[in-house]
Order: structure tokens, then C-alpha cells, then sequence
């Protein structure tokens, strides 16, 4: 069974067969407090610990002294495909390592306008390779600056799984500012902010806007609902 939570903000519950219904009997969901988050990012790590342990969930990661899990990472052009991917290579890890309750994975990607889809599901491979400061001399001359983030969280308690997504528009700075965040947050400006970029701001105000922030949001809903 796929629970999925989409940008529309829709929930619905598909069964094998393809059919849609919501479904009663998501004890395992209400009673989910520990969630291993299988990242070694430790910016999404301080976000995803900052949206959900104020609800009660406990979230654990490598940093916490847990076993880490290898991950092959799937060539593909979105960024669901590769969450799902993920998650399913980490399923066995439900319920049997840890006294863990759930296992989440998250992918984001950063999305260029001027660029359709670059760089995407490679954002982190090509911010490793030619740094803020590339990015910057890849846009020079750029009018059309336009950017978005997107987020795809996926949660898989035993057989149930759950698909939160999230997005923020904005553009690309003329230069690098801030020191806060992580990644692409120096240069990216949201469009419903003050005109600060992620890097300027507190993890609140992040929160409020970004696209993590939307999808953890999503997801803290979804757990709500099922309860």
C-alpha cells in the first residue's frame, strides 16, 4: 500500500489493484515514535530533527551511533524514483535494527530555470564539483534567474509507506550570502520571503518557507490524519 501526499496537498491510498480508498487500521503509525533518518547530511538532519521532534518523534541517524546502511544510488531524472529506490533498499531495517519504529530517506534537488532540470537529482554531485562560486559563474549574464527547490520524503513503516512532497520558488542571488544552512541557502532567495536568502535566515524562518519545511509539514499531517 503507497500512502502519498502530493504538492496538491491531496492524500489518497492506493491499493494493489489500483483502486483508491481511504483505509482504517494504521495502529503501527499511531504508535511510530523512533524514525532512523538515513542521511549524512547534517544540515537535513538538524531540519528534519527540528520539524519532528517537537511532535514526539525521536529521529536517529548515523551520527547517532546507528549501523549505516549503503545505498546505491539510482540513475534517474526525478527525484521520487530515487526516494523509492532508497527506501526500498533500506526496508529490511524496519522494526529489526535498533528498536527502530520507521526508516525515512529524503531527496532534494535544486532546479535552475535557465536550466531545465539542472541540476536536479544531481544537485549535490554538481555543487560538489564546481562550488557556489560556479554556480554564480554559471548564471553570469543570466536574466532569467528564476530557481526552485523541490523535496521528496519517504517513510516506510513495515508494509506501509508514506510519500510527503514539498517545493519553494525563488531565484539566484548575484552573489553569495549568508553563513547559516547548507548547500545551495547562500545563494537562493524564496520567493515569499523578505528578500534574504536561505543562509540569512534563522532555521525558523527556513522552516517556514523552504521546501524540507513543506514536505515535513506534509508529512507531520499525514501521521495526524492517520491517527
Amino acid at each position: 500500500m503507497l500512502i502519498n501526499k502530493t504538492v496538491a496537498n491531496h492524500l489518497q491510498v492506493r491499493s494493489s489493484n489500483g483502486s483508491t480508498r481511504l483505509e482504517g487500521g494504521f495502529d503501527i503509525m499511531v504508535k511510530m515514535k523512533r524514525i532512523l533518518f538515513l542521511t549524512s547530511n547534517e544540515g537535513k538532519l538538524r531540519e528534519a530533527k527540528h520539524a519532528l521532534e517537537p511532535r514526539g518523534y525521536e529521529i536517529v541517524s548515523f551520527a547517532d551511533g546507528t549501523s549505516k546502511v549503503q545505498l546505491v544510488e539510482v540513475q534517474a531524472n526525478d527525484l521520487v524514483t530515487v526516494a523509492l529506490s532508497k527506501i526500498e533498499q533500506a526496508e529490511s531495517y524496519v522494526g529489526n535494527t535498533h528498536q527502530i519504529d520507521g526508516v525515512m530517506v529524503e531527496d532534494a534537488g535544486f532546479f535552475i530555470d535557465a536550466y531545465p532540470s539542472f541540476p536536479g537529482v544531481y544537485s549535490a554531485h554538481i555543487l560538489k564539483s564546481l562550488g557556489l562560486e560556479g554556480i554564480l559563474q554559471l548564471m553570469c549574464g543570466q536574466k532569467e534567474r528564476g530557481a526552485e527547490f523541490q523535496s521528496t520524503i519517504v517513510l516506510q513503516v513495515k508494509s506501509e509507506r508514506i510519500v510527503a512532497q514539498g517545493s519553494c520558488r525563488g531565484r539566484i542571488s548575484e552573489e553569495i550570502r549568508g553563513v547559516g544552512g547548507f548547500g545551495y541557502d547562500p545563494l537562493f532567495i524564496p520567493e515569499d520571503g523578505d528578500g534574504r536568502t536561505f543562509a540569512e535566515m534563522t532555521l525558523n524562518e527556513k522552516k517556514a518557507l523552504s521546501h524540507r519545511g513543506h514536505a515535513m509539514a506534509r508529512l507531520v499531517t499525514l501521521l495526524e490524519d492517520l491517527g
